[in-house]
């Protein structure tokens, strides 16, 4: 009789987890990062089903130069004063892609106040037959949560990347 292998649930926090945005200006990249972060993790190996709820503190993110920064966390951007945590909550969906297994996490994205619909691409790693490392991608359009391109010298498109390590 084969043993059912058993449910991995994770406590995430900056210790396992990076959560970064990445924005294009017409001067320079901004990649940041949120230096707090919060949550949970389940993952079923028999399934590869997993659901993820993550939090991130708005004023802990980190990005190059202190301006930078400032600009980010104003009103017309994240808004940290008003809305002082991001958040995503989603599930991930493995499914047979041209012979390959893909998983998609599929689930909403609160920021600024406004949750809309958000999909990551998933990549899992693997140690045998343990999941070890989860790492996401998807891009989004900005506006949509109502932030501004600051007259279009920000692109609206920002791609979010999260690596969780699981130990």
């Amino acid at each position: 009789m084969l043993a059912h292998a058993a449910t991995q649930n994770v406590i995430l926090s900056a210790g396992n987890t990076t959560s970064r945005l990445h924005a294009k200006t017409l001067f320079m990249p901004v990649d940041g990062t949120f230096e707090k972060v919060v949550g949970a993790l389940s993952y079923d190996p028999e399934t590869q089903v997993c659901h993820i709820d993550l939090r991130m503190e708005v004023s802990s993110l980190k990005v190059g130069s202190a301006l930078l920064r400032t600009a980010m966390l104003s009103g017309l951007m994240l808004d940290s004063d008003d809305h002082p945590s991001m958040r995503f909550a989603g599930d991930c969906q493995p499914k047979i892609t041209n012979n390959k297994l893909e998983t998609l996490l599929v689930g909403k994205l609160t920021m600024r106040g406004q949750t809309h619909p958000l999909t990551f691409k998933v990549k899992m790693h693997f140690s045998r037959n343990t999941l070890t490392e989860i790492s996401s991608s998807a891009t989004f359009d900005q506006r949509q949560w109502g932030l501004s391109t600051m007259l279009g010298t920000v692109q609206p498109l920002v791609q979010a990347e999260t690596s969780i390590i699981l130990k």
